[in-house]
């Protein structure tokens, strides 16, 4: 009975690996029992190096079913502009892939966005003399309203008007 539990289990699990699938974006190699992540370039893969291009990469040609990049390693990233190979990122990536604008890090005062791009940090900067403005506009309100009150605390205990300065001045 206990041998026969044991085949059993074992058979569940040689089942579970193998009709082990993975979710967009990642595959399974051939005798690996975790799947691992596509490359950056690809929307989906079936193995490290296949798959479907993101559709914002221009730099690679498609050859006999298979995506070469125009740019080969290690002569520089394709620039779909210039339709040329640049050795540099588009300003503000730290490090590219393919295209010269496809980012991968970014550099400093630059934010990673989502389509693998870099945008000036300056929304940080923005929000921060904004709520600095609000700040001013706070302590300007309450100035005025101390000052206000100064002036009525001041004409109720001490009389201003121009006749008592008048008694002041005529009876010297």
């Amino acid at each position: 009975m206990k041998t026969f539990a044991i085949v059993l289990a074992a058979l569940c699990l040689a089942q579970f690996a193998s009709s082990q699938s993975c979710s967009t974006g990642y595959y399974l190699a051939s005798g690996a029992t975790r799947c691992s992540r596509c490359n950056e370039v690809f929307t989906s893969c079936t193995d490290a190096s296949t798959g479907s291009i993101v559709t914002s990469i221009v730099g690679y040609t498609v050859v006999s079913g298979n995506a070469s990049p125009y740019c080969p390693l290690g002569n520089g990233y394709y620039n779909k502009n210039t339709n040329t190979c640049d050795f540099l990122c588009k300003l503000g990536c730290a490090t590219c892939r393919v295209d010269y604008d496809f980012c991968t890090e970014c550099t400093n005062g630059f934010t990673w966005n989502t389509d693998h791009t870099c945008l000036p940090a300056v929304i940080g900067l923005e929000a921060a003399s904004l709520a600095l403005l609000a700040i001013s506009l706070i302590f300007l309100i309450i100035s005025c309203c101390l000052v206000n009150k100064a002036k009525k605390w001041t004409h109720q205990y001490f009389d201003c008007s121009e006749s008592y300065l008048f008694k002041l001045s005529s009876s010297s």
